[in-house]
């Protein structure tokens, strides 16, 4: 069975949620249950899609698909990017208190 792109990109939405949040001990819970309910929505959509005979029928949910999943991917990096920051200065704060200098 051929898999189509939407189920490719959904897999990859999936992959990169659990590679950003799955790390985290602690993060925002409510932002993480969004994410979630995005991803299922996703789901929803790409079934949706798959399933049409005509692709025309369906442009609007291949447009929210879309969106909705750019939406995520820019999120996942700024979470990453605000984490590794957050672990940096925690490092720094460490090495500050360790040398005495804090």
């Amino acid at each position: 069975m051929r898999t189509s792109f939407f189920k490719k990109e959904l897999a990859l939405v999936h992959e990169r949620f659990n590679q950003t949040f799955g790390r985290q001990t602690v993060c925002n819970v409510r932002t993480r249950y969004r994410v979630i309910l995005c991803i299922v929505g996703l789901g929803i959509l790409c079934d949706k899609i798959t399933r049409a005979d005509n692709k025309d029928l369906v442009r609007n949910e291949i447009k929210r698909f879309c969106r909705t999943r750019n939406k995520l991917m820019t999120l996942f990096a700024q979470a990453e990017k605000l984490w590794k920051e957050r672990s940096r200065n925690e490092k720094a704060i460490q090495r500050a208190e360790l040398h005495g200098l804090r």
